[in-house]
């Protein structure tokens, strides 16, 4: 320095000093700022002087450090496309920009900023299938970025508030990033709704990182036919199935049932409606039109008011008709020669030429037809008539039987013990 007037009044400074060029951080430099896991952004600043190159670090421990490079000796004239990495997760980042020539240039964002993850929930999503209660269904989804925890919840109004929100897992381990996540969920009896959806959060950030189901699904109900269902249950066609009645399991806020009988070819209606919690029911009597002669008959019990909650028996069972000799109904004698008359009555309509075959024995030998008075034998009575008048063979015995038999059906038949036959 010298003095313009007198240039010999002139002084220099002691030591030497240097110029330096600065730096200062534009992007991400405000408050507010997210960045996504896995996404690219323009990390950008201003360089004053003669600045060629740079090397760029960040922190997840605002500028505390430590520092972790992003890249070194990058063109100070050209903004740094940074992709961030998956285990760049934090609420605190902070970037750092150092010139590459001289570490003592450098400059460090001036807010904290968050680098979050990213959850897709693959299921449920769209076009979920309806899920039933207390049955395992799965929750499927797939974490971009290393978080360690995930919560998984439900609601039975589709999100439209909280209030109808239910914790699923409040803590559950994640999968590393990339990795598909399965979650088991067994469905809850009490969550029965039309309008459901699934949200699976970062459960150290579950309002920046989460994603819920596209579309609701329904929880539903559920019933059981308990019985008939085994396939070893008979029931008799003209009697009430006390001895036998249908018994059920309903779970989930189910109201009034439907009970339904298919016989193998006809639907008959049980009872239009009943309380489902009743789990039983026995003042019916079995169709005379419902009878087969292999078991093709099903109990089917339905929800009124969400007809696709409904079960149907698991095996097919038997409904039979029914014989049984009403004459004799003592022990009485029948005498030779003598028209006896031989009584019965009958439920159940078979398809086809329904008839009875009529037979006797004595001293428990075989079994033999009867001779009908005026002619004929007892090997295909009509079942309708309800009676046959027998011939009473010479054939004394003090120890005689008689048995009728359905033709289309012989497990149906009636044995009476016993008569005597003798000559008077």
């Amino acid at each position: 320095i010298f003095d313009a007037d007198m240039p010999v009044a002139v002084d220099t400074s002691n030591n030497n000093f240097s110029v330096r060029g600065a730096l200062r951080i534009t992007f991400p430099n405000e408050t507010g700022i997210i960045l996504n896991v896995s996404d690219t952004y323009n990390i950008t600043w201003n360089k004053f002087g003669e600045i060629l190159f740079v090397n760029i670090s960040y922190s997840k421990n605002s500028d505390s450090g430590p520092w972790i490079p992003i890249i070194n000796n990058w063109d100070a004239n050209v903004p740094y496309p940074w992709t961030v990495p998956v285990d760049a997760i934090t609420q605190t980042a902070r970037v750092k920009i150092t010139d590459a020539n001289d570490p003592n240039v450098f400059n460090i964002s001036s807010y904290d900023f968050i680098i979050r993850g990213k959850i897709e929930l693959l299921k449920p999503d769209i076009d979920e299938p309806d899920w039933i209660v207390d049955n395992v269904t799965q929750i499927i989804w797939v974490p971009t970025g290393n978080f360690t925890w995930v919560r998984i919840e439900g609601s039975t109004n589709g999100f439209a508030d909280e209030s109808q929100t239910w914790n699923i897992s409040e803590k559950l381990l994640n999968c590393p990033s990339g990795v598909t996540c399965v979650y088991n969920y067994t469905v809850e009896r009490n969550k029965v709704s039309p309008n459901v959806k699934i949200r699976v959060s970062d459960w150290a950030m579950p309002n920046l990182v989460n994603d819920t189901s596209t579309q609701s699904f329904k929880i539903k109900g559920k019933i059981t036919v308990d019985s008939p269902n085994s396939g070893i249950e008979e029931w008799v066609a003209g009697f009430n199935i006390s001895s036998s009645p249908i018994t059920w399991t309903a779970v989930g806020n189910i109201g009034d049932v439907k009970i339904e009988l298919y016989d193998g070819t006809n639907w008959h209606t049980v009872i239009d409606s009943i309380d489902a919690t009743a789990g039983s029911y026995q003042n019916w009597t079995v169709p005379h039109s419902a009878v087969k002669t292999s078991k093709q008959a099903y109990i089917k019990i339905t929800d009124i008011d969400e007809p696709s909650v409904n079960d149907t028996s698991d095996n097919p069972f038997l409904i039979k008709g029914y014989l049984k000799i009403t004459h004799p109904s003592t022990f009485e004698a029948a005498v030779v020669d003598s028209t006896y008359n031989i009584n019965w009555t009958k439920t159940g309509i078979y398809q086809g030429e329904d008839t009875v075959k009529i037979e006797y024995n004595t001293n428990d030998g075989p079994w033999k037809l009867m001779n009908r008075t005026g002619g004929g034998d007892s090997s295909a009575v009509d079942v309708s008539l309800g009676g046959f008048p027998w011939k009473v063979p010479d054939d004394l015995s003090s120890n005689v039987k008689i048995r009728i038999t359905r033709n289309l059906h012989p497990m149906v038949n009636d044995t009476f013990d016993h008569i005597k036959l003798l000559v008077v």
